[in-house]
């Protein structure tokens, strides 16, 4: 095997390193076994001169070190958020650099087309509607011409109100919990929620898989390990003019959040916002784009971790339910979309004195 940016030296080094990191499990090859390595020169010709040659020196001089000796070097490389500089550099280096050369070049199966048949994971394109004219293929849900006397919008965040009392009693710790549970529910069930993604938004399965599953779970596995530390109470400096007084920052929940979400990711664009509101103590109202609602899914999986049914609300419709939503003066919007319809908040929410994201 021959490479137009790597010597004899620097491959064997890339291989060596390669089957410390992928060693093989059962019915996964080695890294070496999957021939992926032959793919090498497509990844490195998109490399940053200077971070290729980089790594270049750095498999040149991993190609002589002994196998016990890489397992300890990958091991500390976890460890680079806690090191002293220059060395957390180096770290980073072969954590993002080499490592993720090697990742990059395994699961993408770019070798021999064992891995993903090992794993049995189709990641065909799914040519739909949606990606031919940029539009989405299913039909928006209906709103009724004639809104009821009291509108879903109202309902809806009369309930959210109601549930702060309940949410209130509970621990930041509590809360977690329901995180956690949720992590788990969205584990359990992923397969049934790529299909809903699928269905609504004619993503393959490998796309839904990425740009949602693994996205949801990461942020959820941040807030459960750093949110008690960035929303505990705090000491802060007090000036001179206020000599023999503490000051202290500490928080509080807003009240009910409303949260719109676009079309294109409607199930991270649903559970990151949610959980992120609910952590911090304050109930939800969420409408989901018409367009791709994954309709009663996020109910069953917040139903699923523990949720009361008035902690998180869902309001389906059109942008006019939306627009019925901001009426309801939510504490706080967080919107993800178009600029067009931001400004359409915007412009709805200042007069209301209502904050928006």
């Amino acid at each position: 095997m021959t490479s137009h940016w790597l010597s004899a030296t620097q491959l064997a080094g890339l291989v060596k390193v390669g089957d410390v990191l992928v060693p093989g499990d059962g019915d996964l090859p080695s890294l070496s076994a999957s021939n992926c390595v032959a793919a090498a020169d497509r990844l490195f010709a998109h490399m940053a001169p200077a971070d290729r040659d980089a790594v270049r020196i750095l498999l040149g001089v991993f190609r002589w070190l002994p196998r016990p000796v890489l397992h300890a070097i990958f091991w500390l490389t976890s460890r680079h958020k806690v090191a002293p500089e220059p060395i957390a550099r180096v770290l980073r280096l072969l954590n993002l650099g080499v490592k993720g050369i090697v990742m990059t070049l395994y699961w993408s199966d770019v070798g021999e087309g064992r891995v993903h048949e090992a794993i049995g994971w189709d990641a065909r394109i799914v040519e739909t509607e949606l990606q031919a004219a940029s539009t989405p293929r299913v039909d928006p849900v209906p709103v009724p011409e004639e809104p009821p006397a009291v509108s879903a919008a109202a309902d809806a965040f009369a309930g959210a109100r109601r549930g702060l009392a309940s949410l209130r009693r509970l621990s930041l710790a509590d809360r977690l919990a329901c995180i956690a549970r949720l992590q788990d529910a969205i584990l359990a069930q992923r397969e049934e929620i790529i299909d809903r993604i699928q269905h609504d938004t004619g993503k393959s399965r490998s796309d839904a898989l990425i740009s949602e599953i693994f996205g949801v779970l990461d942020n959820l596995d941040w807030l459960t390990r750093f949110a008690p530390k960035h929303l505990a109470d705090r000491k802060q400096h007090t000036g001179i003019a206020l000599m023999g007084k503490t000051s202290w920052t500490w928080y509080e929940p807003l009240g009910t959040i409303l949260v719109i979400s676009p079309w294109n990711y409607p199930f991270y664009q649903a559970i990151v916002p949610i959980a992120q509101a609910f952590v911090c103590g304050n109930t939800v109202v969420y409408k989901p784009s018409e367009w791709t609602p994954l309709e009663g899914l996020v109910e069953e999986l917040l139903e699923s971790a523990g949720f009361a049914p008035n902690w998180a609300r869902v309001v389906y419709g059109d942008g006019s339910v939306g627009a019925d939503l901001v009426d309801q003066r939510p504490e706080k919007i967080f919107f993800t979309g178009s600029t067009r319809t931001g400004r359409k908040i915007l412009a709805q929410a200042a007069p209301l004195i209502v904050p928006v994201v």
